[in-house]
């Protein structure tokens, strides 16, 4: 996805699991700026708009769950989301900067593809590449990209989808409205993934670009468990600094690698106020995991505690 958390208007982001030109795999990312012309809903062919409003209805559930305000679709982002799409599975690729005059580029996709978390995924067998509520089940466990669409203030969204059959790409604009809706509930909420109100989508992290268990020596894409996400409410004022998680599994204390913005080795994609918590072991089905989240704001030196549960 091409997303700036807190600091870079496009920086681009992609959650990869495997290679994104025609191998087997997931590839998730972002969007750019768009063309003169609005692709209307006829020009979509395949791009599913029933699926892609059963996408935001998914990202809608998870957002309401977790007390985050909901979102509305912009049409006119939805359609440079559109052109984005269609140029990856054109030309069967992941990509956040689309190149003038490969095939189906327009100035569209390449804003699409700039301010959207993206997903692509190719698969050998027709029909199997999967829907736009499959990509942003996807992204979510990307943790990146999850929080750029758990955004506390992120305003109207653009959902675009287009599959050939056997490859399928979705571009979701998280960017463009990022933080446009300044009311107080907003200001007031923080960000807590997963919970028991919204369980992870998968036990284990498959994968992301960019890799951010480069942080986390020893710790691989599917033997790592799936990402624990924190996010202090914007009228905290926080600024986050010896943050230490505890992940308890059954009674049982795990190890985790945490990382926050004055420590991501992959630069500025997280804001002051986040945090991503991986733990060693993938995550157990059933079981309840117990989440404890230690941390001093650096502006004012005031240690904070917060403490919640979920079952995978």
């Amino acid at each position: 996805m091409a997303i700036a958390i807190g600091l870079l208007a496009a920086v681009a982001v992609a959650v990869v699991t495997a290679m994104a030109a025609r191998t087997s795999g997931n590839v998730p990312g972002t969007a750019p700026p768009r063309d003169t012309a609005v692709a209307d809903d006829t020009s979509r062919g395949n791009a599913a708009t029933e699926d892609m409003a059963l996408a935001l209805d998914r990202l809608n559930t998870v957002r309401g769950d977790l007390g985050l305000s909901l979102v509305s679709e912009d049409p006119t982002l939805s359609a440079h989301a559109f052109e984005a799409a269609r140029y990856m599975v054109t030309n069967e690729t992941l990509t956040h900067h689309p190149e003038p005059g490969r095939p189906a580029y327009t100035e569209s996709a390449a804003y699409g593809a700039s301010h959207s978390v993206l997903s692509y995924r190719w698969s050998s067998a027709a029909g199997q590449a999967g829907t736009a509520t499959d990509a942003v089940n996807r992204l979510l466990n990307a943790p990146y990209h999850a929080l750029a669409m758990l955004e506390p203030r992120l305003g109207d969204v653009g959902i675009g989808y287009h599959t050939d059959g056997y490859a399928a790409a979705t571009a979701i604009d998280v960017m463009t409205n990022r933080e446009s809706t300044n009311d107080a509930d907003s200001d007031r909420t923080r960000i807590m993934f997963p919970t028991m109100n919204v369980p992870p989508t998968a036990l284990t992290f498959d994968g992301e670009t960019p890799n951010p268990l480069v942080n986390c020596p020893g710790y691989l894409p599917g033997q790592t468990g799936s990402a624990i996400l924190f996010g202090a409410a914007v009228d905290e004022h926080a600024s986050i600094s010896n943050a230490v998680a505890t992940l308890t599994v059954a009674g049982t204390a795990t190890e985790t690698c945490v990382i926050t913005a004055a420590d991501d080795r992959n630069g500025p994609y997280l804001s002051d106020n986040q945090i991503m918590a991986f733990p060693a072991q993938p995550l157990q089905a059933g079981i309840t995991h117990t989440v404890e989240i230690r941390w001093t704001d650096s502006a004012t030196g005031q240690p904070t505690t917060v403490q919640w549960t979920f079952i995978p």
